[in-house]
């Protein structure tokens, strides 16, 4: 069974993406060769690259030959939103859960979340948002703005039904 080093599953706007670009360029700065996969790649670029970070789209995305996919380190940000994500030893994932998951889409479900709750043993992180005074008004504003299930999504990192 495969490893990972990491699984995050928060609501949005805590620092997740943050918190593993710090990771990855720890593990550049190691000389390990390090893959930031992001919808936001685009942006992040400028600061990853100044590391040695090689930053895609997605998954699907083709990978230089300086960085052979097989010995790279891997950081999956937002993957439950973005395509091609792969469970891969020794890698690194966040996100926000897109949607609410049955306890029979986790145990006997194939999709990226489920699969990745099971190669970390059943365990993951949460953080939350450390100003309280802002996450009040976020929630308060989620709350009028998106249906229950969304809003235990985004504001409460939930993802269990």
């Amino acid at each position: 069974m495969t490893h990972i080093a990491h699984l995050e599953i928060s609501p949005r706007q805590t620092g997740k993406t943050h918190r593993l670009m710090l990771a990855a360029m720890r593990h550049a700065g190691d000389g390990q060769p390090t893959v930031f996969v992001s919808s936001l790649a685009r942006h992040l670029r400028p600061q990853l690259q100044r590391h040695g970070i090689v930053t895609i789209r997605d998954g699907n995305a083709e990978v230089p030959e300086t960085h052979r996919a097989a010995d790279a380190v891997w950081f999956y940000d937002e993957f439950d939103w973005i395509e091609g994500v792969q469970v891969r030893e020794g890698a690194y994932y966040a996100t926000t859960a897109r949607y609410l998951r049955s306890a029979e889409d986790l145990f006997e479900g194939d999709d990226i979340l489920a699969r990745l709750l099971r190669a970390n043993g059943w365990r993951c992180e949460k953080h939350f948002m450390n100003d309280p005074p802002v996450y009040r008004y976020m929630a308060a504003d989620f709350r009028r703005a998106t249906d229950p299930d969304a809003f235990r999504c985004l504001v409460l990192g939930e993802y269990l039904k």
